[in-house]
């Protein structure tokens, strides 16, 4: 299986200038006003070797004089803009000629980002490099987001491919994703927060936020799962009205029904009993159910019964397919989809969870196209309903 490298950094270190002036007397003011400022300067009196020094130096910013000994300005700017590695680089250039043909010739045909002629104000020359450190900035965090989301499609890639290869959950297959993802995606949901708080509001970054706490949140699932194979933990258990637990689950799946034009029938009249069951994974285990059976290829019609049986309270999920259109594209359980990798985890660990708590979970499909599913949870004796 591939590896995932979970070490991912973002710079912290100040911004770098690199000065090309052959003026000691420029180079001193520009460094003095620029260092105060937080910035972190180098300069250089000739352009020769700068294609060297960016590359071992890599500049947030290169401030560049045109009239210099060697190689002017404007053919050291062209060079670094046609060059792949240094292209994105912003250029400052800073000189005496204010001729609008200069100008034209260092922001045109040379491809420099901005222009500042001298003599000028120094707080002029922080405020244009600060914009362009910022311009930069923002251009890397865009490129760092789409590294992220490129190891967020890897990471689901790999943890697909490692349950088709396993064909099931055992415990070696759960260990060697906790293993191997685990950091990475740490890694990932530390870096996009960070980048959520820093950069304007982008909806990339919520995106990928919700995908790798998605993932992460399989994972622990699957180490759960494990943990409870082998005796490690215990499902904490209490006996709760049913009603509270179940409408809001309820209330929240009508609201989808009705976005994915589905009819949803809902007959539960015991709400007033008790039942023996960890709340929040039944919640859970209510949830994907009922969403598996919405989501379902073509579903028209689902329906939730809830009754008493055999000293339990059963929960039937049905879901009728036969009044949809044709024309619906089924849903490919191997395409790779978070929500079906989570299908894979969680229908075996909640039917492991609900009979460590003494029910059952079932799930059977018909030959006219209806799915169902019945999860039996204890109820509580009557008389300690009195």
């Amino acid at each position: 299986m591939p590896s995932c490298d979970g070490e991912i950094m973002i710079a912290t270190q100040p911004h770098k200038v690199l000065l090309v002036d052959d003026e000691a007397s420029v180079q001193k003011i520009c460094s003095l006003y620029l260092e105060a400022e937080g910035f972190a300067v180098k300069a250089l009196s000739e352009a020769n070797n700068v294609l060297d020094e960016v590359s071992s130096e890599k500049p947030d910013v290169i401030i560049m004089d045109l009239n210099l000994p060697g190689m002017d300005g404007f053919s050291a700017t062209r060079m670094l803009k046609e060059q792949d590695a240094t292209s994105h680089i912003p250029v400052l250039i800073i000189s005496a000629r204010s001729e609008t043909t200069d100008k034209q010739t260092a922001l045109l045909h040379c491809c420099a980002d901005d222009y500042l002629t001298k003599p000028f104000d120094p707080d002029e020359l922080v405020a244009r490099v600060t914009v362009l450190c910022r311009r930069t900035e923002k251009d890397s965090n865009f490129s760092l987001l789409d590294h992220l989301g490129e190891q967020v499609i890897e990471i689901r890639s790999q943890v697909t491919e490692a349950l088709v290869e396993a064909q099931g959950l055992d415990n070696f297959i759960i260990e060697m994703i906790d293993r191997d993802f685990r950091k990475p995606l740490d890694a990932i949901n530390r870096i996009a927060r960070r980048l959520a708080g820093s950069s304007p509001a982008q909806p990339e970054i919520g995106t990928l936020v919700d995908e790798a706490e998605h993932l992460q949140a399989l994972v622990d699932r699957l180490v759960e799962l494990r943990r409870f194979r082998e005796g490690e933990a215990l499902p904490a258990s209490s006996f709760v009205k049913l009603g509270p637990l179940v409408r809001p689950v309820i209330s929240h799946f009508e609201e989808m029904a009705v976005e994915k034009h589905v009819r949803f029938e809902c007959d539960c009249p015991e709400q007033g009993r008790r039942i023996r069951t960890d709340p929040d994974r039944l919640r859970r285990t209510l949830s994907l159910l009922l969403q598996k059976a919405i989501n379902g290829d073509g579903a028209s019609k689902v329906a939730l019964q809830v009754m008493p049986k055999n000293g339990n309270i059963e929960f039937r999920i049905s879901a009728d397919s036969r009044a949809r259109h044709a024309d619906i594209e089924a849903v490919d359980p191997s395409n790779g989809n978070s929500d079906d990798i989570a299908m894979r985890i969680e229908m075996p660990l909640a039917r492991h969870l609900t009979s460590l708590l003494g029910g059952s979970l079932k799930e059977e499909t018909g030959g006219d196209g209806e799915m169902s599913f019945r999860l039996a949870v204890p109820v509580e004796p009557m008389e300690k309903n009195a």
